[in-house]
């Protein structure tokens, strides 16, 4: 059935991404080709197994092209097309203001666990992919600084260890933290989907809470080499598009980082 993946105008790469992606839609396909649940269904079980934002939406994406592919045109297909093309065009921040992010901490402080609340810190004030905050450990913190070696998979993104200084109100709730009880990534992109939705803001992943992260620093005229070395990224060229991405122009020198209610505790450039 993966046959149509075949006969794409792609690179042969492109190719080999959408085979693997195919091996998650897989199994929700019976002999015929015929999904044996509804999309919606597919992507609550892809985020209950912790499947990242982006990855769901390529799912979706591959889904469309299979589903156009067949020729089929009855109203199943149609109701399946339709919905698809809904989450689409659904609009998700790719970073937050600070009148947003506020508001956004100040909700999640307030109704979630203190693990999500945690976990949610460490991507808006330490720039910490999500996978590196649930793999946070007590033996990773020491002195004032937070070491990301690991994340709940294994090793980092670039494979090397970087040190971040979080605020020292979340360094001595991480110090008292027994683990994060099981916390997947699709449990804390739920979280963050319904927080946002309580603060009637567009929803956020949280790898848009990085995002957040490193504009909010670069804003505050932090150095882009410590912003750089505080995200891991091999390259600053990364780091600076992030930041075009998100704000559409370079630095401005006349805004400062926000204070998040006193929560920010100042910690780029003390790494």
């Amino acid at each position: 059935m993966e046959d149509f993946i075949d006969k794409l105008l792609l690179a042969e790469s492109s190719k080999k991404c959408y085979r693997s992606l195919w091996k998650i839609i897989e199994p929700y396909l019976d002999s015929s080709g015929e999904l044996t649940v509804k999309v919606q269904t597919l992507i609550t079980n892809m985020e209950k197994e912790g499947y990242k934002a982006y990855t769901i939406r390529s799912v979706l994406y591959l889904l469309k092209i299979y589903f156009r592919s067949t020729g089929r045109n009855d109203q199943r297909f149609k109701d399946e097309l339709r919905y698809i093309r809904s989450i689409e065009q659904e609009p998700v921040a790719k970073a937050l203001t600070n009148e947003e992010a506020t508001k956004l901490f100040s909700y999640v402080e307030k109704n979630c666990t203190p693990e999500e609340t945690a976990a949610i810190a460490l991507g808006l004030f330490c720039g910490l992919r999500v996978g590196e905050a649930l793999g946070v450990e007590d033996s990773a913190l020491f002195n004032g600084k937070l070491i990301v070696n690991k994340t709940i998979r294994g090793k980092t993104k670039t494979r090397k260890s970087r040190a971040v200084r979080p605020p020292v109100w979340l360094y001595e709730r991480l110090l008292g933290m027994k683990g994060f009880n099981g916390l997947t990534e699709g449990d804390i992109n739920k979280t963050l989907k319904g927080a946002c939705a309580a603060c009637k803001i567009k929803p956020i992943t949280f790898h848009g809470l990085r995002h957040t992260f490193a504009t909010m620093a670069l804003e505050s005229g932090a150095s882009p080499k410590l912003v750089q070395e505080a995200l891991g990224h091999s390259s600053m060229n990364t780091t600076l598009d992030i930041y075009w991405s998100a704000r559409g122009s370079l630095l401005n020198p006349e805004k400062f980082m926000p204070d998040f209610g006193g929560k920010n505790g100042n910690n780029v450039g003390d790494t």
